[in-house]
């Protein structure tokens, strides 16, 4: 079917939103059941009109066409246009017309033209307004409502078709289904790019959803994610989580898949945070792989354990940073510069305690956090285009007690058989500014 073949189609089905659901268009129109096609008659002379004809056959009609003028020069007539939907609707025009093959209707509504007595079923109209054209002899048509009411919800709809196709989006906010409310939903379609996307947040009792998934012609993804969420049970609570996942095919090579998890999980007093848990595969084999995990335990009101452990597989090359990141700029340091790398396999782990001091003295309470903690890290890669395996390996500590905090780390690189180590120590007194000391092996 060609693309302007799609058009009449289209319109008639963006039109049928307005059209009540109680009743057809050809049963409302008695007074139009002889009303003929439009488009391709001639058109009257100027001050003179015709009645009842056809712009979408059985949605939209003209009621009137009134020609308003006859350009001599250039052989346009002008008209001005009474249009009519389903239920009633009513809608003004222009229209320019040079010949079957060269004209434009362009209308517009908004809601003080819906009848009263239009049926409770019938969406209630805000505004929609367009246009039909047609340059030689090729159909064009832009299409938008704007302010759709179905009860408590609204909806837009844009649309656009040209001789290649068609692109539009419809756009639904404030919609309840069964008790779950849906803030926003919008599906984009496109002939043209060949693409379909869907986007949208939901409402319930379980906590705030999101979605985003798009299809093209070489690629699909989907991401789905969870907040302040309340999934409980008797031993866990989850108040999180994200899902992702992408399928590439190119027009030539292997296909690539890749998707990625994350998450909050609570038990008792111990939390797990999934951070973007990914895993990439080219040609059937896995080229990425990342993990991370943190974890908070509440051993009392006034002790907290935290640790986070990460690891990740890497084929494709890149630069890890893992090891020289150092913890609340406390100045540890594991390696003493990022990383090139052609492949690689990376692990660190951060192991930390936390009191909590308060005191009450002579009504004012003072509160003190103090921190310690340890990292271990471990890699193992190759040079960029190499094949020569090699490692680096390190060790750190640190500690924060308000006014006073620093750290310390030491690494070993097998590449060029370098050890160093890196301490720093941070002093804030309520007298004087900021001091650092630091100390390089």
């Amino acid at each position: 079917m060609k693309p302007r073949h799609l058009i009449p189609i289209i319109l008639a089905l963006m039109l049928t939103l307005i059209a009540s659901s109680t009743a057809t268009a050809s049963q409302r129109y008695d007074h139009a059941r002889q009303a003929t096609s439009f488009f391709g008659n001639a058109v009257p002379t100027p001050g003179t009109s015709i009645e009842n004809v056809w712009v979408v056959p059985e949605k939209l009609l003209a009621k009137k066409i009134s020609v308003t003028a006859d350009d001599i020069t250039t052989h346009v007539v002008t008209a001005t246009v009474d249009l009519e939907a389903g239920n009633g609707s009513t809608m003004s025009g222009t229209l320019t017309w040079e010949n079957k093959c060269h004209w434009k209707l362009a209308f517009v509504a908004d809601s003080t033209a819906t009848p009263s007595t239009a049926p409770t079923t019938t969406m209630k109209l805000n505004h929609i307004d367009g246009f039909i054209d047609n340059v030689g002899c090729e159909h064009h048509a832009q299409l938008t409502l704007k302010g759709y009411s179905i009860g408590e919800s609204k909806v837009d709809i844009n649309l656009s078709i040209v001789p290649g196709g068609f692109e539009g989006t419809t756009e639904m906010t404030d919609l309840v289904l069964g008790g779950t409310t849906y803030p926003r939903i919008k599906l984009s379609v496109s002939s043209l790019s060949h693409a379909v996307r869907l986007e949208g947040t939901m409402k319930s009792d379980e906590g705030t959803f999101t979605i985003d998934g798009h299809l093209t012609g070489k690629e699909m993804a989907l991401e789905i994610t969870g907040a302040d969420l309340a999934f409980k049970t008797a031993s866990f609570e989850i108040t999180a989580f994200r899902v992702t996942t992408k399928y590439e095919v190119p027009e030539t090579g292997c296909s690539t898949i890749s998707g990625g998890i994350g998450g909050t999980l609570v038990m008792k007093k111990t939390t797990y945070t999934l951070h973007d848990a990914s895993m990439k595969l080219v040609c059937g084999k896995m080229t990425e792989f990342k993990l991370a995990i943190d974890i908070e335990h509440e051993a009392s009101p006034t002790e907290i354990y935290t640790g986070r452990l990460y690891l990740a597989l890497d084929g494709d090359g890149g630069t890890f940073t893992e090891l020289t990141q150092g913890h609340n700029g406390n100045g540890y340091q594991l390696a003493s510069t990022d990383k090139q790398f052609g492949k690689a396999l990376l692990g660190t782990l951060d192991m930390s305690k936390t009191r909590r001091i308060s005191k009450h003295v002579q009504g004012r309470t003072f509160e003190r956090h103090m921190t310690i903690g340890m990292v271990f890290g471990l890699s193992i890669y190759t040079n960029p285009g190499g094949s020569t395996y090699y490692g680096y390996i390190g060790a750190g500590g640190y500690f924060h007690a308000d006014r006073l905090s620093g750290g310390f780390g030491c690494s070993y690189g097998s590449e060029h058989s370098d050890f160093s180590c890196l301490g720093t120590v941070r002093i804030n007194p309520s007298w004087a500014g900021v001091y650092r000391i630091g100390v390089t092996v």
